[in-house]
């Protein structure tokens, strides 16, 4: 999911914040941070947004 999708991050957070005693309160700049780093995933059945996964990575660096 990319920042250009206005319409499905607000779902997203939307989401989020109805599932707040669940899922812990996460500030919408961290919906938005994970959106342009690519680690944000929108799981969308026909137009109804279903659920998501927000992830993080951990960078490795071989020298």
């Amino acid at each position: 999911m990319g920042p250009n999708e206005g319409e499905l991050l607000a779902a997203v957070i939307d989401l989020g914040n109805r599932n707040r005693r669940t899922l812990g309160f996460l500030p919408h700049a961290a919906f938005h941070q994970a959106a342009e780093g690519g680690t944000l995933l929108a799981a969308v059945e026909d137009t109804r947004l279903v659920g998501y996964a927000l992830y993080g990575l951990q960078v490795t660096v071989c020298a």
